[in-house]
């Protein structure tokens, strides 16, 4: 229902444009379309206990070292390869939909001026091993999927990281509580069978 390709939004704009001047009504309508489909894909992610959220970046480096940042220019990115966000994970989600309302005036912004033919500035990306988290230009990833592009450009930052070894790793080959308990219910069994 809400799938439009950047072929059919342009000729919604080019209608819409026609009749209000500026491109607000198209503009709102994408904004209302990406919302629907955000709050549908939240709900049926809890229905189905499928994550559907952008990644954490913090969360998702806690197990990592990082053991080195560099500038990596300018690139086009693909936006299939954007997985997460650097403090704003919960407004957007996976698919960069929109979650709420809050957001609504700024997307609309940047709908209208891309629209409008405006070049907005490069996105902030930081790139950890293959997957990419957003610093700086969630509306403006988001306006870009709901036109269907297929990669945008960003300013990249590059971390670079080494696992960080676990707890169990660092016990010097101690068994964890799982493998312990394993061993344990394996020895109860045996010992059950042996009487």
């Amino acid at each position: 229902m809400y799938a439009m390709n950047a072929a059919s939004m342009q000729a919604t704009y080019t209608q819409n444009i026609s009749a209000q001047g500026d491109g607000s009504a198209a503009a709102m309508q994408l904004f209302k379309a990406g919302i629907s489909k955000g709050r549908l894909g939240k709900l049926w992610s809890k229905l189905t206990g499928r994550k559907n959220s952008l990644k954490d970046l913090s969360v998702e480096t806690r197990s990592l070292l990082v053991t080195g940042r560099h500038y990596a220019g300018i690139e086009a990115v693909p936006v299939s390869r954007i997985r997460g966000s650097e403090g704003r994970s919960d407004d957007f989600d996976a698919q960069f939909n929109p979650l709420s309302s809050a957001t609504r005036d700024r997307w609309i912004s940047i709908a209208r001026a891309r629209l409008s033919g405006v070049s907005m500035p490069a996105v902030e990306l930081i790139r950890v091993r293959d997957e990419y988290y957003v610093r700086d230009g969630h509306h403006r990833i988001s306006v870009a999927r709901a036109f269907g592009e297929q990669a945008i450009d960003a300013q990249v930052t590059v971390w670079e990281t080494l696992e960080e070894p676990s707890p169990a790793q660092e016990d010097f080959g101690r068994p964890s509580l799982a493998e312990a308990e394993h061993w344990l219910s394996s020895f109860s069994l045996r010992s059950k069978l042996l009487e």
